[in-house]
């Protein structure tokens, strides 16, 4: 192969990866006040987010304390994260009436999210137990993470809402407000009160919320117009520890959460350790190939016995996969163990895993081979924190865990010893 042949074949591959680049959807970040991070799709770490970075299908974000993340996509369209939120998110384009629309999927695990669908553009807000879909409409979402109670508060255009388990759906429209509960159907529309307007305000910002709220005419009505049903604010607020009602109807803090958290970094400056523990250094470069080398002691009889393990790895779009190899000495010699059955060969693999869309990209199958570590299934009910390694033993339990999405369904497998 001659000089200008290897140049042609090495433009040709840069036009191919920026052609899979330029294709890929994503959101952009327009505005962050806090703190959030992403984990990205394939991947097991969490990096942090910046102003002008972009997200994209697949990817997990989480907000914390005091924080207001907005994302923009296609024409104008915007997503807005409250506060101590965490949400998965997917995005792909279709065409629709010879135009190119964008069809995004939000799925809220906890906190709240505000979407607003501006142009050319499908929005569909899941949660454990229900779902709300729009293609012209603003429509925010607050979830109680314990018991999967959803509080959906239109703010522009129409919206219909559903139970996640049931096919009718009710439809709402500017200035309306529903509750899902487990099992039910939707709760009979409200109006939108003061309550569910503080409650907006402090996921979302108040400039926002009153300029949405202006340019949708909507005018939130008194809280004791309202029907003796169970609403969006009594489902979030009410019943709570240190939350009380005062004059009025709304419901009012008896302590703040600036005293607490001023408390618990008070108590931790004067009672933290004067040492920093020894952590796991995280990946220096994002390179395909990794080696990590560990080692350990341990006594016996008054003699120390050493053991040196390598880990090398590797990471394709469709497979990760690691190798453990291990050397350790006893009261004769330092060597590798001898194996005589295929489960001594299988503990050379350290973990494999793979996953990949399904279903024209509304579902995701994703299967992990290898040690199992503090994992957890159906919020601890059926399993809880279980783990199958013994840190103090060379040899593994090879375990398999899989997990199967599909639109409103998923499942969950795990076994703790594959041989």
């Amino acid at each position: 192969m001659n000089k200008s042949n290897v140049t042609f074949n090495f433009l040709f591959f840069l036009l191919c990866i920026n052609g899979l680049l330029m294709g890929q959807q994503s959101f952009e970040i327009t505005h962050l006040e806090g703190n959030a991070k992403v984990q990205r799709s394939q991947k097991r770490s969490w990096e942090e987010l910046t102003l002008g970075k972009e997200l994209y299908d697949n990817d997990i974000v989480e907000t914390f304390f005091q924080t207001r993340l907005i994302l923009s996509f296609g024409d104008n369209n915007i997503l807005i994260l409250g506060s101590n939120s965490k949400l998965l998110l997917n995005i792909v384009e279709k065409e629709e009436n010879g135009q190119t629309v964008h069809d995004v999927s939000v799925t809220l695990f906890a906190g709240g999210v505000f979407a607003k669908a501006v142009s050319k553009c499908f929005i569909s807000i899941y949660t454990a137990n229900a779902v709300a879909t729009t293609g012209d409409g603003a429509i925010s979402a607050i979830v109680e993470e314990k018991t999967g109670e959803t509080g959906f508060q239109v703010l522009g255009g129409n919206v219909k809402t559903r139970n996640i388990a049931q096919q009718d759906a009710l439809n709402l429209v500017s200035g309306q407000t529903t509750m899902i509960f487990p099992g039910k159907e939707p709760t009979a529309p409200l109006y939108i009160t003061y309550r569910h307007v503080t409650v907006l305000k402090h996921f979302f910002g108040n400039e926002y919320i009153e300029n949405e709220l202006a340019s949708a005419g909507i005018q939130p009505t008194s809280d004791h117009t309202s029907t003796n049903r169970k609403s969006f604010t009594d489902g979030f607020m009410a019943g709570k520890p240190g939350v009380g009602r005062v004059e009025g109807g709304f419901q009012k803090r008896t302590f703040t959460l600036n005293r607490i958290y001023e408390s618990i970094l008070a108590d931790q400056n004067e009672n933290e350790k004067e040492y920093s523990p020894i952590t796991k250094p995280g990946q220096i470069f994002d390179n395909r190939a990794t080696i990590e080398f560990t080692t350990s002691f341990a006594r016996a009889n008054g003699s120390f016995f050493p053991a040196f393990i390598l880990k090398p790895s590797y990471s394709l779009p469709f497979l990760n996969i690691g190798l453990r190899f291990s050397v350790a000495a006893n009261y004769e010699q330092l060597g590798v163990h001898q194996f005589s059955e295929p489960s001594g060969f299988l503990d050379l693999i350290d973990y494999a895993e793979t996953g990949f869309p399904i279903a024209d990209r509304k579902g995701f199958l994703k299967f992990s081979l290898g040690g199992i570590k503090d994992y957890t299934l159906g919020k601890g009910i059926v399993v809880n924190n279980y783990t199958n390694i013994n840190p103090y033993s060379l040899f593994h339990p090879m375990g398999l865990t899989g997990k199967f999405i599909l639109e409103e369904i998923e499942t969950n497998i795990f076994v703790a010893d594959f041989m």
